[in-house]
């Protein structure tokens, strides 16, 4: 039995109705509900965990919102939504019971709460419990699958493709996508580190110099203890009015090869799920890989003007060289 239960409580499972196969159990911070399928391997509320709670059978803990869902609810009256609510306290949480379904053709498993429900996918995706009927036992079936690996999407910039994540899990390995931490910012701009690993609620960004479409991360533990000066937020987060705190990651307004942290614009008002940011930082913070810097505040063709020119190091410099990396008058520049 204490086998069975240090496995389950690190291992994440995707539970998938069998309505179609086209919806996946996910859920934010009030509820629980399902998503496309297309959702499945990109979206990191799709990972729950079975926590066994005194034997007698299992709480299901949603790894992204940190929330357990609690029991099922009754079907609502005919228009309104199925809601089931989500509880943070282990305790609030329903307690469930699987077992392999037996009625019908639908092959898969049940999900029964503490009252004995079954688990039911409503056609908006919203869950609550019903005993089925023939013809519709599909949807009070489930598949669940061990969840391994999750899909981070890149967007493409110059020849490369970029995205930053903020995940609820540890990653192992990173595939078709190279995986960086960041230091603290100075002087506009931030050191970033590649690491194989990384643990979980670590902010990191990741780079495909391939220009591919998404990174596949492996789920498990880190193998190293890496950690990022990069904030992050599992959920969307609010930040109406409150931009000017934040520095998201993008593209340079002023040259758009370039990418660094910038201040978001105020038609801006939320960072989505799984992002990694900089909070509290001011400026644009521009990127170093190993003394590549990118997102210039200011590209100028020529750096032999009046005002004292330094290095990155603050040394003063009596004449810039071609290619070279300046400050300015308080301003990053590239000499051409």
């Amino acid at each position: 039995l204490t086998s069975i239960k240090n496995y389950l409580n690190n291992t994440y499972y995707r539970i998938t109705n069998c309505k179609s196969g086209n919806k996946v159990l996910a859920a934010d911070a009030t509820m629980g509900a399902c998503v496309d399928k297309a959702q499945k391997m990109n979206n990191a509320s799709t990972l729950w965990k079975f926590i066994p709670f005194e034997d007698r059978g299992v709480k299901l803990y949603n790894a992204n919102v940190e929330a357990y869902l609690c029991g099922l609810v009754a079907p609502p009256p005919q228009g309104q939504d199925a809601i089931t609510p989500m509880a943070a306290d282990l305790t609030q949480g329903g307690l469930y019971n699987i077992s392999v379904n037996t009625s019908g053709t639908a092959k898969g498993f049940v999900l029964r709460d503490g009252d004995n429900g079954r688990m039911n996918m409503e056609n908006n995706g919203g869950i609550d419990k019903w005993e089925g009927q023939p013809g519709h036992y599909d949807q009070v079936t489930w598949t669940l699958d061990v969840a391994t690996e999750l899909e981070v999407a890149l967007n493409a910039v110059n020849g490369k493709s970029y995205a930053t994540t903020y995940l609820p899990v540890g990653v192992s390995a990173v595939k078709d996508a190279k995986a960086y931490v960041a230091a603290a910012p100075a002087n506009n701009e931030t050191v970033m580190t590649e690491t194989a690993s990384f643990g979980a609620k670590n902010g990191v960004l990741l780079v495909s110099e391939t220009a591919a479409d998404k990174a596949v991360l492996t789920i498990g533990e880190a193998t190293s203890s890496v950690t990022s000066a990069l904030s992050g937020t599992l959920l969307a987060k609010d930040i109406t009015d409150s931009q000017t705190s934040y520095l998201v990651f993008g593209k340079n307004k002023d040259n758009a090869t370039e990418v660094g942290f910038f201040e978001p614009s105020t038609s801006v008002t939320s960072i989505p799920a799984n992002r990694a940011f900089f909070e509290g930082a001011a400026g644009a913070i521009a990127l170093n890989f190993g003394g590549n810097v990118t997102a210039i505040d200011q590209v100028v063709n020529n750096a032999n003007v009046n005002a004292p020119i330094f290095d990155l190091a603050g040394r003063r410099v009596v004449k810039a060289a071609k290619g070279g990396v300046y400050i300015q008058n308080g301003k990053k520049f590239i000499v051409k």
